[in-house]
């Protein structure tokens, strides 16, 4: 479930949209994630890689599964995604997608796929703040296990 957002300004002046998702369901999109690895690992090994398909499309697939990865893998970080993060993700995938059945795939198919709604409002700082104290209460009881 997508929570809400939350518009933020990075250090530089740029204006960021952070989509605040559940724990829940950051580990279903994670997984999903790691199944479109698994399909260009595939694509990969066969040489059968889209014509358009390039090294930044493999490190941003890799990137944005290491973004949302779970704390209590290697690594895991299990942090919300952008907004800029989802859409090239999304680019990412829809040109495999589009390789493998040779269909269109847009955006609402992706959003679909992966079981999410765009959210609907931003939330306020304490809001934010909860949900941020209670995924931090979550790594520290994965971190005691």
């Amino acid at each position: 479930m997508c929570i809400g957002y939350k518009n933020w300004i990075t250090k530089k002046g740029l204006k960021k949209c952070t989509w605040v998702i559940s724990h829940d369901k950051l580990l279903d999109i994670w997984e999903k994630s790691t199944t479109y690895q698994t399909v260009r690992d595939e694509l990969v090994q066969h040489n059968n890689l889209p014509h358009n398909w390039n090294k930044h499309d493999e490190s941003i697939i890799d990137g944005f599964e290491s973004h949302i990865r779970p704390f209590n893998m290697p690594d895991g970080n299990m942090l919300d995604p952008t907004e800029d993060q989802l859409y090239k993700y999304y680019l990412a995938i829809k040109k495999l997608q589009e390789h493998i059945t040779k269909e269109s795939f847009t955006l609402e198919d992706f959003l679909s796929d992966l079981n999410l709604d765009p959210p609907e409002f931003e939330l306020t700082n304490e809001e934010l703040k909860g949900h941020m104290d209670e995924r931090r209460m979550l790594k520290r009881k994965l971190q005691m296990l």
